[in-house]
């Protein structure tokens, strides 16, 4: 085991979004081995920091599903795959011709800190105008559709009230691939799409090339279909209890639910502990 990579909700944060004692024991226990963590998560980087004081360690954290590599410990972004302008304006057209229910938003990143605090670069999050009460940020800044594919972006965001995430993947796979990826992390009709190399398997190659590991050391964690690549990608992938069925079905091996400390389970018993 060299290099440890995981899921954050649903997998190493527990219903209430804590990274529990007995899973805060079993990094220490990864740090003191010098095995690295790697954190993957469908988050953007502003999301993160109350997971990272409950973590032993600054990790490396790969963010939006793979379009950002982001260090934590030296507060820097390593590498952004973002979607054109004029890619992302075909995919928006053939999406709302497609599902004319849809409804879209984009999140922007640059390379740059955060001016008022230096922790984290400049993201901004944007909502097509008419639709905000569907989104988790209803307080984001509102834009036409049009305005919304104007600049580059980590990820669009495409929601459908009346369809599962499964049924909106569905219809977008086809239409966006190959010039993107279509994948999801919550089963609530909302499918994220970014740059065909921002998944979490390609970013984690990056990672292992620039560390001179070996994908036969990599242990890997995770419960949705945005993680089904990078324990494809593992020596070793587990899944928790309460994951996907797909992602149970792909995965080496199932451990207990997040609630029951799943990620903690296997590193002790890989550990020794």
């Amino acid at each position: 085991m060299g290099l440890v990579a995981t899921d954050l909700d649903g997998t190493l944060l527990d219903s209430h979004k804590r990274v529990s004692p007995r899973t805060q024991a079993a990094l220490a226990q990864l740090d003191e081995r010098h095995i690295p963590l790697v954190i993957a998560t469908g988050r953007p980087v502003r999301w993160l920091p109350p997971v990272w004081e409950q973590l032993p360690v600054r990790p490396l954290c790969i963010c939006m599903n793979g379009a950002v590599i982001y260090d934590s410990f030296h507060r820097q972004v390593l590498r952004r795959a973002v979607l054109k302008p004029t890619v992302l304006q075909d995919i928006v057209q053939s999406v709302h011709e497609a599902l004319p229910e849809a409804c879209f938003a984009v999140e922007r990143i640059t390379s740059e800190m955060t001016p008022s605090t230096g922790e984290g670069p400049v993201e901004e999050f944007l909502i097509a105008e008419n639709n905000e009460h569907i989104w988790y940020e209803q307080n984001a800044p509102r834009t036409s559709l049009a305005a919304l594919a104007e600049e580059p972006a980590a990820k669009l965001l495409v929601r459908a009230e009346n369809m599962s995430s499964a049924e909106i993947a569905e219809v977008l796979c086809p239409l966006v691939e190959p010039v993107a990826n279509a994948t999801y992390s919550v089963d609530g009709g909302l499918v994220e799409i970014s740059h065909p190399v921002a998944t979490k398997g390609e970013a984690l190659v990056r990672i292992l090339d620039y560390w001179d590991l070996s994908e036969e050391t990599l242990l890997a964690f995770g419960d949705m279909p945005n993680d089904m690549d990078m324990l494809g990608l593992a020596a070793w992938g587990v899944a928790v209890e309460n994951a996907h069925p797909a992602v149970q079905a792909a995965a080496d091996e199932v451990t207990v639910s997040n609630d029951e400390d799943g990620v903690a389970v296997v590193l002790e018993r890989l550990l020794g502990a």
